[in-house]
């Protein structure tokens, strides 16, 4: 379930063999030029027409929003255009420099569009509006100007000499698509000519910000500029890399080589991209950052939970990604020879000596930075320190290698924006111990093998390539870069065989039995009273590290099905998540939390779940708790009706209900004998003596006889108190059980109590707007017609007599489309099993 499929290693071969043909291809079109052209190319682009580069970015972004602004008044949705445009804005951004598997650019919409209440439904059909947007757009732009506008592919030896076929194709698959939409009413024409409008504009600025950046051609007009441009953009999309790269910009020098020199386009390539693809990106992430830090994540609107389609929280990857790039920033630059002028200003101030160390140093921090991008992403609190401590030194190293302030800026602004954001790496787990994916590792082999091939590239021309490396002079540059080579590799060598052989901090899952004292520990400070399930001892347990906090589970089919929320300290609440997450990853389990409550829901997004809320818990504030009001006039009509009948209340204290349990099991045998019903467990408590010997029992008696019997979690902290196992002779009057209820909650307020809880109304407070997920409208139709099976609603009106407040409870699960399974196995573990399931 978590390893990788074989599709998807063969996935990540295919796409670096790619990412290698096309750097072979771009080293034999460069192979004659030097970084010293491009440096030169670079230069000659004139100041003003960057500052237009920047006019174009903007209004071509302006239009791509217009797609959602379309997809909204197709959908005849209601949004104001700002919201949408923002949402639209960052979605593009990240997609365009990501990736446009349309995977990073949905997840963002989802997230932004359902904090403003746009039902899902109509996200995914704007999602769906804007992708077709796309691809109809460039069949047709793409499908009419590569047929009336050829570009020549004698280059490539392609069985087509022009794109005119590709044109044709193209064009014929996009008048049948929209003739189809058009004659079916599935769209109308305004709508079918508005895609095409935007698209054409969108395509025409996109060419027309790298056509500015090319030098005056009487030979090259921009009508033979554009198909060629469109034809490199195909091949880009096609290859799933992100924007595109070295796909994209091999076909374009390719089919441009015949206009200009290759430094010539490198250097237009090199400026597209800033401010295409990085610029955008930068600022669309630090929006993105300030709008959730600016967001109360308590705030979010219930129906991004309810419908289980929220993504976890973005911050840390996205703060990762800035991480990765940094250290991309710092290894390219050690690969590349400094500015000579700065260098002869830092020779002034400083001994040789320190440059080349420094110059050693800032790649080698590259390297870690590569490293402790991952950990980031995990949420590793030592990898946050850690990344601060190696940013501040990149800093310093930047301005002493070669007063590189470019980059001594870009890394002070990271290390801005993490600074803050401390509390979102809470993880003590050491990166020793956490398990590198494998995209990760092919990410940060690209990095290394594209730095190399830049670093040989930039010293092409040097007069010491044809010696070895060891035997070059120390004070030159191109022996230097050899040196940081071997600096970064034996970095990530070292790391990977630390690694390799460092001791695996295994995690242990035992029998709470085993371990009843650090059981009895973590309970001392636990507020939630349902933490006591856990002396059932059906179950097993995983501590976190510092053991103060578990999750207690079971197992059940293919799933491991964790009871409430962590118990123990609430801060070790996220330690003990990931400890039982990383437990499931470990022996390919579905990761399950059921009955959770809302206090742990980031936690719980942070490790990817899902959430379908299953019901909602009643809780009664003791401190406000009174009989004597008009919406608690039923209870106390009990109340009082039943203190007639000579009935006593007592409570047993914890400890000394072993002399009473042979009543006790009697009235329970009866009790499920009436009701012809099982010992279920898990959820529920069950009747076993050494287990209500944990608690206070409370009892009402008749005539000094036990006739109903209750035992009552609680917690140290007096923060809750709850019922668990309650059971009465069928002979008891009509009333007994309410009356009961009124005496605990009432004991519970004499002894500080703050609340009390009344338990769960399953399936209860389910939405059934078109918003709500298909369980939720199955979950809704048993709690109203299910009584044959379960009385979920007489459960419901019944808890209402105390007039409590009605929390929502979750199951939460990772997987879309798991939930089938994952019902299943909760059902058959709550039960005993298929046995027990049928026995009711």
């Amino acid at each position: 379930m978590y390893n990788k499929s074989r599709y998807d290693k063969l996935k990540y071969l295919l796409e670096i063999g790619i990412f290698c043909v096309v750097i072979y291809f771009i080293h034999k079109e460069m192979k004659i030029y030097s970084i010293k052209d491009i440096r030169e190319s670079l230069r000659a682009i004139n100041t003003g027409y960057v500052i237009l580069g920047v006019g174009i970015v903007i209004v071509d972004y302006f239009l791509l929003t217009m797609y959602d602004v379309l997809a909204f008044k197709n959908e005849k949705l209601k949004l104001s255009n700002l919201k949408i445009i923002f949402t639209s804005f960052i979605s593009y951004a990240f997609a365009n420099s990501i990736g446009l598997s349309g995977l990073t650019g949905s997840g963002l919409r989802i997230n932004l569009y359902s904090l403003w209440n746009v039902p899902y439904k109509s996200i995914i059909k704007v999602i769906k509006f804007c992708y077709v947007s796309f691809w109809v757009g460039l069949l047709w732009v793409g499908g009419l100007f590569l047929t009336f506008e050829p570009v020549d592919l004698s280059r490539f030896n392609f069985y087509f000499g022009t794109t005119r076929e590709v044109g044709i194709i193209l064009l014929i698959i996009a008048i049948s698509y929209s003739s189809h939409k058009v004659f079916s009413k599935k769209k109308s024409i305004e709508i079918s000519v508005f895609q095409i409008l935007i698209s054409l504009l969108d395509w025409i600025m996109v060419s027309g910000l790298i056509y500015i950046f090319l030098p005056h051609s009487d030979t090259l007009t921009f009508m033979k500029f554009f198909p060629i441009f469109l034809s490199a953009q195909i091949i880009g999309v096609l290859s799933n890399l992100p924007g595109g790269i070295g796909a994209f910009d091999y076909v374009f020098l390719t089919l441009m080589g015949k206009y200009y020199p290759s430094s010539t386009i490198v250097a237009a390539l090199i400026i597209f991209r800033l401010l295409y693809y990085i610029a955008p990106f930068g600022i669309a992430l630090v929006s993105y950052c300030i709008y959730r830090v600016m967001l109360k994540r308590g705030e979010v609107k219930n129906i991004s939970i309810v419908l289980g389609k929220m993504v976890i929280s973005l911050i840390p990857l996205l703060i990762s990604i800035l991480i990765f790039a940094a250290g991309i920033v710092l290894i390219v630059s050690g690969s590349m020879p400094p500015l000579i002028y700065r260098v002869k200003i830092l020779k002034d101030v400083l001994p040789v000596f320190t440059i080349k160390v420094s110059h050693f140093l800032g790649s080698i921090t590259g390297a870690v930075l590569l490293i402790l991008a991952y950990g980031i992403k995990k949420r590793l609190n030592g990898a946050y320190y850690m990344t601060i401590v190696f940013l501040g030194a990149g800093i310093a190293l930047s301005l002493l290698k070669g007063l590189d302030y470019e980059e001594a800026f870009f890394l002070g602004v990271i290390l801005a924006i993490i600074i803050p954001l401390k509390k979102y790496f809470y993880r003590k787990t050491s990166i020793i111990d956490e398990k590198f994916t494998l995209n990760w590792m092919v990410m940060i082999f690209l990095v290394v093998i594209s730095s190399l091939y830049l670093g040989f590239f930039a010293y092409s021309k040097s007069d010491y390539m044809d010696q070895i490396w060891w035997k070059v002079p120390f004070n030159k540059e191109f022996p230097r870069f050899l040196r940081t080579t071997l600096g970064i590799s034996a970095t990530l060598i070292v790391f990977g065989v630390w690694k390799l052989f460092a001791p695996v901090n295994e995690i242990v899952e035992t029998d709470s039995r085993e371990v009843s004292e650090k059981v009895k520990k973590c309970l001392s400070f636990s507020d939630n009273p349902e933490g006591n399930l856990v002396l059932l001892n059906d179950k097993k347990i995983v501590l976190e590290d510092e053991e103060e906090s578990f999750v207690m589970y079971g197992k059940s089919g293919k799933s491991y099905i964790a009871m409430g929320d962590p118990v123990g300290k609430p801060e070790k609440a996220g330690d003990s998540i990931w400890k039982f997450y990383e437990l499931c990853r470990k022996n390919s389990k579905q990761p399950v939390f059921y009955e959770v409550s809302k206090d742990y829901l980031d936690y719980y997004l942070d490790v990817g779940l899902n959430f379908l809320k299953i019901g909602e818990e009643g809780v009664i504030d003791l401190k406000e708790f009174t009989l004597n009001i008009p919406q608690r006039k039923n209870i106390r009509y009990t109340y009082n009706k039943l203190n007639k009948e000579n009935m006593t209340f007592e409570v047993i204290p914890k400890g000394e209900g072993i002399k009473y349990m042979k009543r006790l099991k009697e009235i329970s045998d009866e009790w499920l004998e009436s009701k012809k019903a099982k010992e279920k467990g898990f959820s529920l408590g069950y009747f076993d003596e050494e287990y209500l010997n944990n608690f206070p029992i409370a009892v009402l008696k008749k005539d000094d006889e036990i006739i109903a019997f209750a035992n009552i979690m609680v917690t140290d902290s007096k923060k809750e108190a709850a019922v668990d196992l309650m059971r009465y002779l069928k002979s008891c009057i009509s009333g007994t059980m309410e009356y009961l209820f009124i005496y605990i909650i009432l004991w519970a307020k004499d002894e500080g109590y703050e609340r009390f809880s009344l338990g769960m109304a399953p399936l209860s407070g389910m939405e059934n707007r078109e918003i709500a997920p298909v369980w939720n409208k199955i979950g809704l139709f048993v709690f109203k017609n299910g009584e044959s099976f379960y009385n979920f609603q007489g459960l419901k009106l019944f808890k209402n007599k105390f007039y409590p407040e009605w929390e929502p409870r979750y199951i939460a699960y990772s997987g879309v489309f798991s939930m089938p399974k994952v019902l299943k196995d909760v059902t058959l573990l709550i039960s005993g099993g298929v046995k027990g399931l049928i026995s009711k």
